[in-house]
């Protein structure tokens, strides 16, 4: 994940409420997918959601399905970033939590979708 202005596409650090270069307030937070393509949305977006489908991988669902957002951690006592993405290609779900000011990494996981015990004891299934 990175973080830009919207207006002049300036890097900008994690936590700054506007742009060094022009003094835009329009910061924004960015993914990649796979194939290189840069998806953004505002920083002050509660979550935003990237969905890819190939049909000829997956009938009805999205093959990757990527969500990042705002989220309070109950074991840090602390506002961050959380990015899951579940990609249904691989069979992997991946999840980085990051500090909303730093951009520092404070916790991930990574595993196969399947793998129950990723999701924690609400993502068991009985």
């Amino acid at each position: 994940m990175i973080f830009h202005c919207g207006d002049c596409d300036m890097t900008l650090t994690p936590g700054i409420d506007h742009c060094l270069r022009c003094g835009s307030g329009e910061v924004m937070m960015a993914i990649f997918t796979d194939g290189g393509t840069r998806v953004s949305a505002p920083v002050d977006s509660q979550a935003f959601r990237l969905k890819g489908k190939n049909h000829e991988t997956v009938k009805r669902n999205p093959f990757l399905n990527t969500t990042i957002k705002r989220e309070r951690s109950p074991s840090r006592h602390q506002w961050e970033y959380v990015e899951r993405v579940f990609d249904k290609v691989s069979g992997m779900y991946h999840e980085t939590y990051r500090h909303l000011e730093t951009g520092e990494v404070m916790f991930e996981k990574h595993g196969p979708i399947g793998d129950q015990s990723l999701h924690g004891p609400r993502g068991k299934r009985k």
